[in-house]
């Protein structure tokens, strides 16, 4: 899973924060670097990897304020610049009329299956009728999982197997769950 990658890289380059013995300009180096590294492997936009990476060395050559290391300093200035990037405010789906699509996309691994089946038990502990949709053509065993991902959580699986139109097969599955 990207997302999951990303946390242990995060996590592993602030490790390395804590642990350094000095921070210098080649730990704030090597530092930004690694989280280049982890966020361009889980697909950011790389001009906005080049900010963060900036802002995190302009701020990291700022005088140590009293009262703490430098190495706290760093730790702070990634987990805020971090925080600006990924963005600070969660926003809830809002569900105007019905029905209401959401369509997961992403890339292999991302964890939109894993998603599929939180949003289901969400929506279905709050008293909504939820009906999944299978359209991956590429995945042989996505209908399978997302199928027993349904099961699991008790909502309406919709579904065809092997089929190579995704365009047309999602459409047809739409009109077979509206039924």
């Amino acid at each position: 899973m990207v997302l999951e990658k990303l946390g242990d890289s995060l996590k592993n380059t602030l490790k390395k924060i804590t642990q350094a013995v000095f921070v210098d300009d080649t730990l704030i180096n090597e530092l930004v670097k690694e989280l280049q590294r982890a966020l361009l492997q889980s697909d950011a936009n790389v001009q906005l990897v080049l900010e963060l990476s900036k802002k995190i060395k302009e701020r990291a050559k700022e005088s140590t304020p009293a009262g703490i290391t430098k190495r706290e300093q760093l730790v702070t200035i990634v987990y805020e610049e971090l925080t600006n990037f990924l963005g600070k405010e969660t926003k809830e789906i809002a569900i105007t009329k019905k029905p209401t699509q959401i369509m997961l996309v992403g890339l292999f691994g991302s964890g939109k299956t894993t998603t599929m089946g939180k949003l289901a038990k969400f929506y279905k502990k709050r008293g909504y009728k939820v009906a999944v949709l299978q359209t991956d053509t590429w995945r042989p065993a996505a209908y399978d999982q997302l199928e027993q991902l349904a099961q699991q959580v008790g909502v309406d699986f919709f579904g065809r197997q092997r089929e190579n139109d995704n365009d047309g097969q999602a459409r047809k599955i739409l009109q077979e769950a509206r039924l």
